[in-house]
């Protein structure tokens, strides 16, 4: 299953016993589709530095819920003005209601 906040919660609602395993190799291929739709897919395959920062949108993932909105606002801070289109889209569709 992958990383969708709300996928999770509605499955959670209606399995109850059921868990939930996320895939990381799917969230990956969406962003490096979203990145290609931003025309940024190029320099994520010419520019090491430049990978590793869009790698890290990806690892709030893995952030507890009660750290994110600080994760996010940090990352956000730090983040080249390129990515910030592709930080907006893992809000929209990851982070869900946690989304700043």
């Amino acid at each position: 299953m992958e990383f969708e906040v709300t996928l999770f919660q509605t499955s959670q609602e209606y399995f109850l016993d059921a868990q939930l395993i996320s895939c990381l190799f799917h969230l990956t291929r969406n962003m490096k589709k979203t990145l290609a739709t931003e025309s940024l897919i190029c320099r994520y395959r010419s520019a090491p530095e430049f990978v590793l920062e869009a790698r890290i949108i990806i690892s709030l993932a893995f952030i507890p819920i009660n750290a994110l909105n600080e994760a996010v606002d940090g990352l956000v801070a730090v983040l080249s003005a390129e990515l910030l289109s592709v930080a907006a889209w893992f809000e929209d569709n990851y982070l869900g209601e946690y989304a700043i």
